[in-house]
């Protein structure tokens, strides 16, 4: 997020008066001093070769926080950006779909740390297509036959649970085993 990799830069050399980390970029402005800049070395962590710390933590979380904060207004078309660049982006989330996109950003948002999570870790929520690993499944009969005997306990938990609004296909609806009694 912009704002927050400015906010996190601002930081790196710079404390403010009142200590506060999320500083929205007119307190930046008014807040900033050269009384306020370190004389250490900024510190930028982050580790190469380690796809899970690419970047310093602390600049994560605090685009995290940006995420997490921002109004509705101002995160859904980035990350209908972020959608559209990866193919997940349907016009009727713009039209007849929209609340259910904005209810779906807001269920998922507090989450994620960076907007390619939308695209990654939330694809499930905009695609029907997505790959499926079959070998997570135990291949021991007596497991199978456990596994199986759950289905049927969890489709009637689920079906007492009431619905809430959402894109769903009705042919996909037609064909499950549940409403195909």
């Amino acid at each position: 997020m912009p704002a927050a990799f400015r906010n996190f830069l601002a930081l790196l050399g710079w404390s403010p008066p009142d200590d506060k980390e999320i500083l929205p970029l007119a307190e930046l402005t008014e807040n900033f001093s050269l009384q306020g800049i370190g004389r250490a070395n900024a510190v930028f962590n982050f580790q190469e070769n380690d796809p899970r710390h690419w970047t310093d933590d602390k600049a994560l979380w605090m685009n995290a926080e940006y995420i997490r904060t921002m109004p509705m207004s101002e995160l859904a078309p980035m990350v209908k950006a972020e959608l559209r660049a990866n193919k997940l982006w349907r016009e009727e989330y713009d039209e007849d779909e929209r609340e259910w996109f904005e209810q779906a950003v807001e269920l998922i948002r507090h989450r994620f740390f960076t907007l390619k999570d939308f695209s990654a870790q939330g694809r499930a929520y905009f695609s029907d297509d997505f790959d499926f690993d079959r070998s997570c499944g135990s291949e021991e009969p007596e497991e199978r036959a456990a596994a199986a005997g759950m289905v049927p306990a969890l489709g009637t938990r689920l079906a007492a649970v009431e619905p809430l609004p959402r894109r769903v296909s009705k042919r996909l609806c037609a064909n499950t085993p549940m409403n195909s009694k």
